[in-house]
């Protein structure tokens, strides 16, 4: 949590000198860089940040969000609105005609979001990866664990609260993938182990 105050924090303190470098430098956006085919103050600080502070930390962001919702599907508490301001970020860094605005004491991008290649490219495919695996894991503590009708309340009980935090933390688009992933793992790999477990089942309910 501490990690991702401070990378929020950072990234504020580097929105705030772009804000001021587009100030300062006005004439510049103005006159030199259109007349000489350049790119905007704001474009290449934007770069600038995404070279010096997403790109190097993007991989430990990412493992370090997908850990924090594995333990909000655990029932652990975890600071929601932290972990979407987080996510929110990813779909700001390539935004198309942004601009810097003050909000209370803090900056943040507007601008319409052209493209999700940081979202979708990288977020969303690690998310798939890590959920793939938890639910793996999941599917064989349900299957050890629970009756037949028992697994599938609980898988169905985990599906809606998956949907749920879909809203939270993801398009809502997202949740076909999320779909395939617990049919994958819940239903088409554990196919015969529920066959298995029914008829121990029954075989156990009529010898009592």
């Amino acid at each position: 949590v501490l990690f991702f105050e401070t990378f929020l924090i950072e990234f504020n303190k580097c929105l705030i000198l772009v804000h001021w470098l587009q100030k300062i430098f006005n004439s510049l956006d103005k006159f030199y860089i259109p007349d000489n085919k350049l790119s905007s103050l704001f474009d290449q600080g934007m770069k600038l940040i995404n070279k010096s502070l997403f790109s190097p930390l993007k991989k430990v962001i990412f493992k370090s969000i997908c850990d924090l919702i594995n333990y909000h599907r655990d029932g652990i508490n975890i600071d929601l609105n932290l972990v979407m301001n987080v996510i929110e970020l990813f779909t700001k860094i390539e935004m198309e005609n942004v601009k810097i605005v003050k909000i209370n004491e803090f900056y943040d991008i507007q601008g319409s979001v052209a493209k999700k290649y940081v979202f979708s490219e990288w977020f969303e495919n690690h998310f798939k990866i890590s959920s793939n695996e938890y639910f793996s894991k999941k599917s064989e503590e349900f299957i050890s664990r629970y009756s037949p009708y028992e697994y599938v309340q609980e898988c169905i009980k985990l599906f809606n609260e998956e949907n749920q935090r879909i809203k939270h933390f993801l398009d809502p688009s997202f949740s076909s993938k999320i779909y395939d992933m617990f049919n994958n793992n819940f239903i088409d790999n554990n196919s015969l182990a529920l066959t298995e477990v029914s008829f121990f089942f029954k075989v156990a309910s009529r010898r009592n």
